[in-house]
């Protein structure tokens, strides 16, 4: 499938400024905080935690860390798919430094595994230095029939946002 540019995936934490990029296959990101090649199994998100999330003063609460980790990691499994639900089955989390709020972080989620209805992610979270702050591996399932909602998706805010054109 052809792709113009590099698409996004639904907002995070209902803030408009959060996306999920997911690199189509002809496309290279030329602004990568590390300096890596594009990879085709990989969702990155530049995101800013707002002050309302920390639990310890100035620190974002750990609960909203292993949730950003988690929806990292999760979308991974719609790369080639967007319509592709996957739950967590299993999460291994460590927590490497503290996370600051209101500091832009980089959240990277990569698919490591794919084995149909069960895949497996890595996901982290990189403070300004590039130093991980948390990182997360985890275990996904297919969701059961029937329990996806027969919703409008559009509707909830699962959809694909393009890029706004500064970033592409």
């Amino acid at each position: 499938r052809a792709h113009a540019g590099p698409v996004c995936l639904a907002r995070m934490a209902g803030d408009e400024r959060a996306r999920l990029a997911v690199p189509p296959e002809d496309h290279v990101h030329e602004e990568r905080p590390r300096r890596e090649p594009r990879r085709l199994d990989e969702v990155r998100v530049q995101y800013t935690v707002p002050r309302r999330y920390q639990g310890y003063p100035g620190i974002v609460h750990g609960g909203v860390i292993a949730a950003m980790l988690d929806e990292t990691a999760a979308r991974t499994s719609m790369i080639n798919d967007r319509d592709r639900f996957m739950m967590t089955g299993k999460m291994d989390l460590r927590y490497r430094k503290p996370v600051p709020v209101e500091t832009p972080l980089t959240l990277i989620g990569r698919l490591t595994r794919d084995r149909g209805r069960m895949a497996e992610a890595h996901s982290e979270i990189r403070l300004p230095d590039d130093s991980l702050a948390a990182e997360a591996d985890i275990t996904l399932v297919q969701i059961p029939g029937g329990y996806v909602p027969d919703a409008d998706l559009n509707a909830l805010g699962w959809r694909v946002y393009p890029d706004e054109p500064d970033s592409q």
